[in-house]
């Protein structure tokens, strides 16, 4: 995992959160070890923001050639496509 990716998860994960999205990610990273995947990796009890502006309630871990490089927090009005999130394939329904 990235510095970037695990400053993201400290900032706007609690850890029980963080456990669940590292169990998520894990069984991603296994199963497509190379390209970019983005993985809705876990589902908030409700909307959050962070102070950079990430918000909503899905929490998303991209995933590129077996590293984590990113994590963020996304709404469920944002297009959820490979094209918007500039990667190979998504996968929901992780969580």
């Amino acid at each position: 995992m990235s510095n970037h990716a695990t400053q993201r998860m400290m900032s706007r994960l609690t850890e029980a959160e963080r456990v669940a999205v590292r169990d998520a990610v894990n069984t991603v990273r296994e199963a497509f070890p190379r390209g970019a995947v983005a993985v809705y990796a876990h589902r908030l009890a409700a909307h959050r923001d962070a102070e950079c502006g990430s918000n909503g309630r899905n929490v998303v871990a991209i995933i590129r050639d077996g590293r984590v490089s990113t994590v963020m927090l996304r709404r469920d009005n944002q297009p959820a496509t490979a094209d918007r999130l500039r990667v190979d394939r998504v996968l929901k329904g992780v969580f």
